[in-house]
């Protein structure tokens, strides 16, 4: 206990907590959004019909428990959504709390690696602060996953650099290590970037011995994620398929881009092909999100009412990309030309291919642009590194430009009190209007029409009227494996019959 409190009084660990709190006063109010429902209620209603007060079928292969079950398992996903509390601020409250958490872990990791806290401090700070790839997990409540992905994760990598550190290996750091980095994947597919770091930083930062056994070892867990996937699903990786192919793109793009009018904002959707295009736009993305510089486009989205800047900036986008791009790459010159020791070239070169590997990892194959915080973690690392160079030569002056670079768009964001996240989500002023009429209307039983065919809704609705509902529910839905029962629900307009 002892050791816990001088942590938490040491002032590094204060400024983050601090940062973090200043983050829910300003976000506290975020609302569900309708996809939500489609998680959270679903998962409240099944057991009611049930008469389950918790159910486990999430974790038990081919129940048809989940949404995504040609191709993944997440039952603690599932499982977390049928605990986690309906009050949004609650439900917030606990999201960002985990971040918090996983922010000290970073710090403790940063700590083992460059074993100095200013510069694990600025470590934990880029992290923390890169709201360009955390603000949609932090603010749609539905991809929460990805956060307790990344405390589970980056925690199991605390845990291996432990197992690593004593001459013989701990039974009981070995057996933490592989349950949490089984939690992290078993809450979402992005957990497994987690043992890719781990074993590079045992690799790259730490004793070159027992290599065989730490390779082994660190990435064991994704041997278990094939074999509980295969076990589900009767595959071998589907996901990494379904990723590959482009079955959904013909769909969604004559609703994202009909006409070839939203061409940018479709490529930079979740649904964009998997082509040159595509993966150069994705992987432009990733950079710049890397170095905290996207959240600056919702900055101007709340400032720009009139979209005078969107336009320009829409039929010139890749002269201001390469503009862009030119600042950065002029940026990296300035830095670069610094004098490097042979052990910070090589701590600087050894951080540089992880970040290369990981941003490989979200551009090519999980081919996301948000919610890469194994990526936000591997580009804090690299910043790190390049400021321990700096700092050794005395360059103040290059250290505060980048710091101040990296930390001045999440003050901006901060200052529009974090009002756009998500792909078109914003301005919350209007979401938190249309949340609240949406639950406004649910609980006086006045049904909403225009959305008879979202199963989100339906969900929600019966869920805060099921003792009015219970016999014709339990009647045509009881002892139903969940995946029918959402199927079925989808087709299901008796709730709006004579309404």
């Amino acid at each position: 206990m002892d050791k816990f409190l001088k942590f938490l009084s040491n002032k590094y660990i204060l400024s983050i907590l601090f940062i973090n709190i200043f983050f829910f006063l300003l976000t506290f109010n975020n609302p569900w959004t309708l996809d939500d429902y489609g998680y959270f209620s679903a998962g409240k209603l099944y057991n009611l019909i049930n008469n389950k007060v918790i159910s486990f079928e999430p974790f038990i292969f081919g129940s048809g428990y989940g949404l995504h079950l040609e191709s993944r398992y997440m039952p603690l996903f599932y499982f977390l959504n049928q605990i986690l509390p309906s009050s949004s601020i609650l439900f917030h409250l606990i999201i960002v709390t985990v971040h918090t958490l996983t922010c000290f872990i970073v710090f403790l990791i940063s700590e083992k690696i460059f074993q100095k806290k200013n510069l694990s401090f600025l470590f934990s700070l880029f992290y923390t602060l890169n709201y360009s790839i955390s603000i949609k997990a932090l603010s749609w409540n539905v991809f929460y996953g990805h956060i307790i992905a990344a405390f589970f994760g980056l925690l199991s990598i605390y845990f291996l650099i432990l197992l690593f550190e004593e001459k013989r290996i701990k039974k009981i750091y070995l057996l933490i290590y592989f349950l949490l980095s089984s939690f992290s994947f078993l809450t979402t597919e992005s957990g497994l970037v987690f043992p890719i770091i781990g074993s590079f930083i045992l690799l790259f930062f730490f004793k070159k011995d027992k290599l065989i056994s730490k390779f082994f070892i660190s990435l064991f867990p994704l041997v278990i994620f094939i074999f509980l996937v295969y076990l589900n699903t009767g595959k071998i990786l589907p996901l990494l398929k379904d990723r590959a192919t482009n079955e959904d793109q013909t769909k969604v793009e004559k609703i994202l881009n009909s006409n070839n009018e939203n061409k940018i904002h479709f490529y930079r959707s979740t649904y964009a092909p998997r082509n040159l295009e595509g993966y150069v736009l994705r992987s432009i993305d990733n950079v710049l999100g890397s170095i905290n510089l996207t959240s600056l486009e919702k900055v101007l989205k709340y400032y720009d009412k009139n979209d005078i800047i969107k336009f320009h900036f829409k039929k010139n986008i890749y002269f201001f990309l390469t503009a862009i791009l030119f600042i950065i790459l002029f940026f990296l010159f300035f830095i670069l030309k610094e004098k490097y020791s042979k052990k910070n070239l090589n701590l600087i070169t050894k951080s540089f291919v992880i970040y290369l590997l990981i941003f490989f990892i979200y551009s090519i194959i999980f081919f996301r642009r948000d919610i890469n915080f194994g990526l936000s973690f591997c580009s804090a690392l690299l910043l790190t590194s390049l400021i321990k160079n700096l700092n050794d030569n005395n360059s103040i002056l290059k250290i505060r430009l980048i710091v101040i670079s990296f930390v001045l768009p999440s003050v901006l964001y901060a200052a529009t009190f974090f009002s756009y996240w998500g792909e078109d989500w914003g301005p919350k002023s209007e979401m938190i209007k249309k949340s609240n009429y949406i639950i406004q209307m649910t609980k006086k039983g006045e049904l909403i029409q225009n959305l008879k065919y979202r199963t989100d809704y339906k969900n929600l609705y019966y869920l805060y009227h099921f003792n009015n509902y219970q016999s014709y529910l339990s009647k045509k839905y009881k002892n139903m494996n969940f995946i029918n029962f959402q199927k079925t629900l989808e087709k299901d307009f008796e709730l709006f019959q004579n309404k």
